[in-house]
């Protein structure tokens, strides 16, 4: 199946129209953070990636809200093919989450408020590049990842086939954070996340200068530790203040009238 980003960020967009609607006020916020991944089964040791991401995201009320997240992820993969030999590989993701929210306040001083919260929802994710390694008492062979069938009538030794890949990775996300102000309309996020996949890798992958291949099928399992810098525009004030605004405009040519009135 080909596949293609448009469809990703035609989907992408639609979700922010929607949600712009529902609105009361809204945050734009850039997050940076560390997914420690595992796939299971047939995995070894937790690896350590990164993550940096765009998000907005929208009051529903005074303690719910809902968030869109874009951005990109690198997360590696080690496993044990058998006693002698390995193979890991890092992966690049294009991504997308959904969430859903609810803060709790923990501190309330004049404007400044310091709460936590709880968030989840489905993830979205494209595969878009790989390296990968073999290795065993020494290492045998590494290389990039490309999606194709092997070509057995070339000697491309710095080649890791995928022919069936599952580049669309679907999961879900279930995350705890805190949210920390900063300056007025300016906050800090902090955040701990936890991700479980639904999707394979694919099938198979291959590297012909030593005839071995790997098995796919293993799901990851994410934690991400992250921190966000956050903007916040509340959509009602600034309605009201362009309202108030108009409102003394239409005033005060009707005080002048009075006053030559009188």
């Amino acid at each position: 199946m080909r596949i293609s980003s448009s469809r990703f960020i035609f989907l992408f967009a639609l979700l922010v129209w929607s949600a712009n609607g529902l609105a009361q006020g809204h945050y734009f916020g850039l997050r940076a953070g560390v997914p420690v991944t595992t796939y299971t089964p047939a995995s070894t040791a937790w690896q350590a990636g990164l993550e940096l991401k765009g998000s907005l995201t929208y009051d529903i009320n005074k303690s719910l809200w809902a968030a869109v997240e874009l951005g990109y992820s690198v997360n590696s993969r080690a496993a044990n093919l058998d006693s002698l030999l390995s193979t890991q590989m890092r992966n690049g993701f294009l991504e997308t989450s959904w969430l859903l929210g609810r803060s709790f306040t923990i501190q309330k001083h004049k404007d400044h408020v310091l709460s936590w919260y709880v968030a989840a929802g489905p993830r979205l994710g494209l595969w878009v590049s790989g390296q990968g390694s073999l290795s065993g008492l020494q290492t045998v062979a590494e290389g990039k990842v490309m999606f194709s069938e092997i070509d057995r009538s070339k000697s491309e030794p710095d080649i890791i086939y995928i022919s069936e890949p599952n580049r669309w990775q679907i999961g879900a996300d279930a995350a705890v954070g805190v949210i920390a102000p900063w300056r007025p309309l300016r906050f800090f996020q902090f955040e701990i996340r936890y991700t479980h996949g639904f999707s394979s890798l694919g099938e198979m992958a291959e590297m012909q200068i030593t005839q071995t291949s790997d098995p796919l099928d293993t799901r990851p399992r994410i934690i991400t530790l992250s921190v966000a810098y956050r903007l916040t525009q509340h959509v009602k004030l600034a309605k009201k203040g362009n309202s108030t605004k108009g409102d003394r405009k239409d005033k005060k040519p009707r005080k002048n009238f009075d006053s030559m009135i009188r």
